[in-house]
């Protein structure tokens, strides 16, 4: 039989790893292929993937961009229909 101590002792070990391993996974790159969601490398108007939301800016200066959506790298200038203003003032 498990003593609640230690029980409780494990649960809150786990607890405290929980944070370093989401941190350790690194940044969330999108899933969803490119041309499921028609990616094209250039801008759709003012439309772009560095006014969308959903960019992620590369991690070193000069780097790859990638985006929480679309799997693999995008280019700052290119759009794909899952563009979402990142500002909400925008909206109407």
């Amino acid at each position: 039989m498990i003593a609640r101590r230690h029980l409780l002792g494990g649960a809150a070990a786990a607890c405290t790893l929980l944070p370093l391993r989401a941190r350790a996974a690194g940044p969330r790159w999108g899933t969803v292929p490119k041309a499921a969601l028609r990616y094209r490398d250039a801008p759709l108007g003012e439309k772009s993937c560095v006014t969308c939301a959903h960019f992620l800016h590369a991690a070193v200066a000069g780097g790859p961009a990638h985006c929480s959506v679309v799997a693999g790298v995008v280019q700052p200038n290119g759009y794909c229909v899952a563009w979402q203003d990142r500002n909400p003032s925008n909206t109407c």
